[in-house]
């Protein structure tokens, strides 16, 4: 999240300020972009920065929850994170402390259960802001399919949501799940846990991701492989970077495959000199079977979102279907991923918004502009100052008159 970033160099510019002028001249701020800082709308609500202060608005701009913390997260499951001082808490959405402002550390809730930090530990709220799991573990993620990494003397385990530890600590690390697979390491490789967390494919590999689109990418001896939930190799290990399958396909590039014999190195070469066009260090995808479906073309490539992907061409980006059916031409400095029915497109460094037909819907403007989410996208002018735009391009009208619940 780019505004994520952006509040880490606002904080840098903050610390390394060399004018040595203590008495700064007051901010002006554009009346399309009245924020010093926010955050993408979760939950119909998001995260602003007025003043030093953090509080919320909703999505016709006005502030329903005053600007009052120190730092504020986005909502989930209803709450928000949300620091006064030293501490963290929950909020509700009416602005209610749910969690009392108590904790070194607040995490998002998620499946219902919330970690807090004090004195090093962790434990977990609930979404009443009960303590039902005592702050005992020395590290932790959150909750993901009803399941929780945590840790004691560098040894992990897992929680379910009813606080119960459901093996023994055993691995030396542990991950989220993600399609009913978590990655854990023992004796410095990495296997699978199932939701039970029975050990369903054992800890062999050097290196592994998370499974994603039913397949996870595994690596052994410096190569990589694809297997699936029940760890059959689809793929063999002869690739020199991670496939990230999305939508059933992964971008490749050439030169990244090794192949398995000299004899397929030699006919590769035969077909390499006889082409018209040198595909050297250029892109495509492959399927699940390791076929190439979408031949070797593109200087760069992105993953499929929403049936489409962006590559680049000479320079310029367009968008392909899965087929590699070329249905938005190459006329783009850059495309991002579809993302509710919208993709950001670069033009002579401004940014706009193109819908699955081509069809500019937003045109570009000076601003650099996040993906939307519940209908609205952040933007950021060149003064570092936030607002918001909606799917018809129109700027969020920032009300100045507060309307808390609290």
């Amino acid at each position: 999240m780019f505004s994520k970033l952006i509040k880490i160099i606002q904080l840098l510019k903050s610390l390394f300020n060399f004018s040595g002028n203590s008495s700064a001249p007051a901010i002006v701020y554009d009346a399309r972009y009245p924020f010093a800082y926010a955050d993408e709308f979760s939950e119909g609500l998001a995260t602003i920065e007025k003043d030093g202060k953090c509080g919320f608005i909703d999505q016709s701009g006005t502030i329903v929850i005053a600007c009052e913390f120190d730092d504020a997260e986005y909502f989930n499951e209803g709450l928000a994170p949300v620091r006064q001082g030293k501490y963290w808490g929950h909020i509700d959405q009416t602005g209610k402390v749910v969690t009392p402002l108590i904790y070194d550390e607040a995490d998002f809730l998620m499946d219902g259960l919330a970690f807090v930090m004090q004195q090093g530990q962790y434990g977990c709220v609930d979404k009443t802001g009960t303590l039902v799991v005592p702050c005992q573990f020395d590290d932790a993620l959150s909750f993901d399919e009803g399941r929780a990494p945590v840790a004691k003397e560098g040894q992990y385990s897992y929680l379910d949501k009813s606080g119960k530890l459901l093996k023994d600590y055993q691995f030396e690390d542990a991950e989220y799940f993600s399609e009913g697979r978590a990655l854990v390491q023992q004796n410095r490789l990495y296997g699978y846990v199932d939701l039970n967390i029975n050990l369903v494919i054992p800890c062999q590999f050097i290196a592994a991701e998370p499974f994603q689109d039913g397949v996870a990418a595994v690596k052994k001896d410096g190569l990589w492989g694809v297997i699936d939930k029940q760890g059959k190799l689809l793929l063999p290990y002869r690739y020199q970077v991670p496939l990230s399958f999305v939508e059933g396909l992964a971008g490749i590039q050439e030169g990244s495959l090794q192949e398995a014999n000299s004899q397929v190195q030699q006919q590769r070469l035969i077909n390499t000199s006889n082409s018209k066009n040198d595909t050297k260090g250029k892109w495509g995808y492959i399927n699940k079977s390791g076929r190439l479906v979408i031949p070797y073309q593109f200087e760069q490539v992105s993953i499929f979102s929403e049936g489409l992907a962006g590559v680049q061409l000479q320079g310029k980006a367009g968008y392909i279907n899965s087929t590699g059916k070329v249905v938005i031409p190459y006329q783009f400095d850059e495309g991002r991923p579809f993302k509710e029915g919208l993709a950001a497109v670069i033009v002579d460094g401004q940014t706009g918004f193109i819908n699955p037909a081509g069809a500019l819907v937003i045109p570009p403007q000076s601003y650099y502009a996040d993906d939307f989410t519940e209908g609205m996208a952040l933007v950021m002018n060149e003064q570092d100052q936030f607002g918001y735009i909606n799917t018809r391009g129109e700027f969020l009208r920032f009300q100045e008159t507060e309307k808390v619940g609290h």
